[in-house]
C-alpha cells in the first residue's frame, strides 16, 4: 500500500500531540518528584506564568474543563503550591496566586523545561526557529479559528 500525505503519520495534529506526548513523558519524573501529575503542572505553569489569575482565564487558556481545573487547582492548594483569594474587585471570584513554596516549585521545574526546550530546538538554525515559530503563531490562530467553534467542522476532523 502506498503512503499518502493524509496518512495518520503525516496529520499535523498527530504529529504534534506524538511530540507534545513525548516531550510530557520525559517531564514526568520531574512533575511526580514534586507531587503534580501532568494536568497539575499545566494548570500549575500557567498559574505561575499569568498570577494573579482567575480559574476561568487558565481553563480558557488552555481550552480545558472548568471542572479539571477546579479539581486540580483543589490539589494545589492542598499540596501547599497554589493560594486562593477572593477578588477584592469582585468578590464572587476567585484569585489564584502561587504561594512561596509554589514559586521555588515552579522556579526549578521551568529551568529543566527550558533546558529540554534548548536541546529540542537545538536542530534548527536561527532562520528555521524564527520560521518555525512564526508558522506556529499561523497555525496556533488558524486552530483557534477552526476548532474552538461551538461544532467543529467535519474538514476540522481530518
Amino acid at each position: 500500500m502506498r503512503k499518502s500525505i493524509y496518512d495518520v503519520e503525516h496529520r499535523t495534529a498527530y504529529r504534534f500531540a506524538m511530540m507534545s506526548a513525548m516531550s510530557t513523558r520525559s517531564m514526568a519524573s520531574v512533575f511526580r518528584r514534586r507531587g503534580l501529575t501532568d494536568l497539575g503542572w499545566r494548570v500549575f505553569s500557567l498559574i505561575g506564568h499569568h498570577e494573579p489569575v482567575h480559574p476561568s482565564h487558565i481553563a480558557k487558556r488552555a481550552s480545558f474543563d472548568p471542572d479539571k481545573v477546579s479539581r486540580a487547582v483543589d490539589r494545589l492548594v492542598r499540596g501547599g503550591l497554589v493560594a486562593r483569594a477572593v477578588d477584592s474587585a469582585d468578590r464572587r471570584r476567585i484569585i489564584l496566586t502561587l504561594t512561596p513554596r509554589g514559586k521555588k516549585v515552579y522556579a526549578e521545574i521551568e529551568q529543566e523545561r527550558r533546558e529540554m526546550e534548548k536541546e529540542f530546538l537545538s536542530v534548527l538554525t536561527t532562520d528555521e526557529l524564527r520560521a518555525f515559530r512564526a508558522a506556529l503563531d499561523k497555525l496556533e490562530a488558524q486552530s483557534r479559528k477552526l476548532f474552538q467553534r461551538d461544532k467543529v467542522s467535519p474538514r476540522a476532523a481530518d
